[in-house]
């Protein structure tokens, strides 16, 4: 069977080959007149090579499946199914990828179930994100096979873990917060505790803020982190610990409101390992640090605070809420709200 002209070569090479079909497809010429071929592999017969190249000519990139990586599936797949898809979407197939991402260079045709169990076992005790991973996988096999790179859906046949059950959160007692306040100027860090119970704050974004984001004068703090509700939030600052922030703002002599001996940012291993760990030692206090902000949420609702102002101070998603809702009606009302803890 002769080949149409500028189709390619199909032709059998020498020794014993469980594929003796050398297939490549002719994409351009050189300056001499003579054809440039691109490789697509190896076939068991004549025909299935023949077959090979006018797939390939019907799709030229897809045939070339001994070659197409996870990471590139991925890229193709995302720059289809992306526009389609929320914001929300998105975001939690991003995160399902960042699982994965160290398995970018494996040829796709390869992928099998323990790889894809590789990735679903590093979420351990993530219910909700192995199942995120698996249909992640699913949706890049399917993408797969409707462009010929494999023929079968391995994400199917992986196994999800069960969900590790939540740590519970113990609030701070009235006893112990009475405690810190009794050892503020004692004990050093004892008063970034304070900050994070009577603000809600994260760790991490008490950490993280700035002195140019503490507006002592307006008695509030602009921060946050982890979610779109949750960043550059107004944080009120409650009377009792406003000389704390005073004294850390004052004496600051580093971009940071928080800072260690050398004027510099401290990390949050450092804090929870260091700081954080001492202090819990010299009170014999169990408690882990999300629990400040389980405390905040606890005590505003103890003392009747507004179930918008406490979402909107620890920066909880709210809906039918726009970005322009912190006027200076707003700033006022979050403030009072935090003034009701004692």
């Amino acid at each position: 069977m002769k080949l149409p002209n500028g189709q390619g070569t199909v032709y059998k090479v020498k020794g014993k080959r469980r594929k003796p079909f050398r297939v490549r497809a002719t994409i351009g010429w050189n300056n001499e007149g003579k054809q440039i071929y691109k490789e697509l592999g190896y076939a068991e017969t004549y025909l299935a090579g023949v077959e090979r190249l006018n797939i390939y000519h019907k799709n030229p990139y897809m045939i070339d499946n001994e070659n197409t990586t996870l990471g590139k599936v991925y890229e193709l797949w995302s720059a289809s199914k992306y526009p389609t898809l929320s914001k929300s979407s998105i975001d939690g197939y991003v995160y399902a990828w960042k699982y994965c991402e160290d398995m970018s260079h494996i040829l796709f045709h390869k992928i099998r179930v323990p790889l894809i169990q590789q990735c679903i076992d590093k979420a351990d005790g993530k219910l909700a994100m192995q199942k995120k991973i698996r249909g992640l996988f699913s949706e890049l096999f399917i993408y797969g096979m409707s462009n010929d790179i494999v023929v079968k859906n391995y994400a199917n046949f992986v196994i999800l873990g069960e969900q590790v059950k939540k740590i519970p959160r113990i609030p701070f007692s009235e006893e112990e917060i009475n405690q810190l306040w009794d050892n503020v100027d004692k004990v050093q860090f004892v008063d970034t505790i304070l900050i994070l119970i009577y603000t809600g704050m994260r760790i991490n974004e008490l950490l993280n803020m700035k002195n140019e984001n503490v507006h002592l004068d307006e008695n509030y703090m602009i921060g946050g982190s982890k979610t779109e509700a949750g960043k550059n939030r107004i944080i009120p600052i409650h009377p009792r610990i406003k000389p704390l922030i005073e004294k850390w703002y004052n004496n600051s002599k580093s971009q940071y409101l928080i800072y260690n001996n050398a004027n510099n940012k401290i990390d949050y291993t450092n804090y929870h390992g260091r700081n954080w760990a001492e202090i819990m030692d010299t009170f014999s206090f169990n408690h882990k640090p999300h629990d400040t902000r389980h405390t905040f949420a606890t005590r505003m609702d103890d003392v009747g605070a507004d179930k918008l102002s406490i979402k909107l101070i620890m920066g909880h998603a709210i809906k039918d809420v726009t970005d322009g809702i912190y006027t200076h009606k707003t700033i006022d009302k979050l403030y009072k709200a935090i003034c009701l803890l004692k």
